[in-house]
């Protein structure tokens, strides 16, 4: 069994925010009160990026760091830390603040909602997706052409437990 690295990990997180959380945006969108424009990302990325020219919203998805419990090739138990980032912009701080939170929010659903419905663990490569006792957190407020631009960050770790091959 090969050793899995990160890049697979972050493409199936990738892939299932790009399948599911504009529908949980759309979802959840018309309970917010007050009612802002919430579109759905504009832009999902594996790097970390600093210049977004497609606009905003945008996920991104970085590799924070891996542990290797064993050296064995045919059993792995590797943890595999990363962060998907959140960047939104207004016109308004305010309404920014409101935006972040909300679209954190429907990130942890689509999230929570995916790893519940199997798509991790039966995957290829499949691995367990835990939220579970990580720390959010939110960037500062930049200006950014007569706008607001702000991030959050949501830890997620991502552990392959496979069985050995004889």
């Amino acid at each position: 069994m090969p050793v899995l690295m990160i890049e697979p990990v972050a493409d199936a997180l990738r892939t299932q925010l790009e399948t599911y959380l504009p529908a949980k945006i759309a979802a959840l969108q018309p309970a917010f009160v007050p009612l802002l424009a919430m579109p759905a990302p504009v832009e999902y990325v594996f790097a970390e990026k600093t210049n977004f020219v497609k606009g905003y919203p945008v996920v991104q998805i970085v590799q924070l760091d891996t542990q290797v419990a064993n050296e064995d090739l045919r059993w792995q138990d590797h943890i595999h830390h990363l962060e998907v980032g959140l960047f939104v912009q207004a016109a308004v701080e305010e309404d920014l603040a409101r935006l972040l939170d909300r679209y954190t929010r429907c990130v942890l659903e689509t999230l929570i909602e995916r790893r519940k419905a199997g798509a991790f663990i039966t995957g290829t490569p499949p691995f367990d997706l835990q939220l579970k006792g990580e720390t959010i957190t939110y960037s500062s407020t930049l200006p950014q052409n007569g706008q607001f631009v702000r991030a959050v960050f949501l830890p997620v770790r991502a552990t392959r437990r496979d069985v050995e091959r004889h």
